[in-house]
C-alpha cells in the first residue's frame, strides 16, 4: 500500500505568490493614504491638546498664556505655518512671547508631510484668566500633500472654545499647495 504524499506543487506555490503580489499591489495605495491620515490626525490632536493645556493654565494660574508657532522650539515665529512646532507659556509682560521657559513645546517632523496653516491676521493665540481668547476666531487647517487625502481644521473661538471642524475647500487646496 502506498502512502499519500502531502504538500504543494510548484505551480500551486507560484499561483499563490502571484495572487499575494496582486493583492499587495492593490492594498499599497490604501495603506499610504491610511498612514498619511493617521499622521495628520496625530499632529492635529497634539496641537489641540497644546491649545487646551494653554487655556487650562491661564484659568488655573489666573494669568495670560499664549501659544504660537515656532521653528526652533525656543522662539515664536511670525507667519501662518505651525507644522514645524509651537510654544505655549505665560505672557505676563504682554510682549507676544512666552516669559522665561515655555511650559509646553511641540516639534514637527519634516518627514511626515503634514502642513498646519493658520492665519496671517492672527499668528498667536492668547488666553486670558477667564479662558477667553480675544480677537477673531482662528481656524488652523491641517493637511498632507497626499493626493486625495482629507484635511481637518481646528477652530479657536474668541470665547476660548477649541473644536475640530471640517476644512474649507479653498483653505484645504491652499494648504496642500504649500
Amino acid at each position: 500500500m502506498r502512502a499519500s504524499q502531502g504538500g504543494f506543487t510548484l505551480i500551486e506555490m507560484v499561483t499563490a505568490l502571484a495572487v499575494l503580489a496582486i493583492l499587495c499591489t492593490l492594498a499599497l495605495p490604501s495603506m499610504e493614504r491610511f498612514s498619511a491620515r493617521s499622521t495628520r490626525v496625530t499632529r492635529q490632536d497634539d496641537l489641540v491638546m497644546a491649545l487646551h493645556a494653554a487655556r487650562s493654565a491661564a484659568i488655573t494660574q489666573g494669568g495670560d498664556t499664549m501659544i504660537c508657532p515656532s521653528r526652533d522650539g525656543e522662539h515664536c515665529a511670525d507667519g501662518e505655518h505651525w507644522e514645524m512646532g509651537w510654544l505655549a507659556g505665560f505672557d505676563r509682560d504682554h510682549d507676544g512671547a512666552p516669559d522665561d521657559m515655555p511650559f509646553l513645546t511641540g516639534q514637527g517632523d519634516p518627514q511626515d508631510d503634514v502642513v498646519i496653516l493658520g492665519a496671517t491676521s492672527r499668528p498667536r493665540v492668547r488666553f486670558h484668566a477667564d479662558g477667553s481668547a480675544p480677537g477673531s476666531n482662528l481656524r488652523l487647517t491641517v493637511c498632507t500633500h497626499q493626493p486625495g487625502s482629507t484635511g481637518g481644521a481646528i477652530v479657536v473661538a474668541n470665547s476660548g472654545r477649541i473644536r475640530l471642524a471640517r476644512a474649507r475647500r479653498e483653505r484645504l487646496d491652499r494648504c496642500r499647495s504649500e
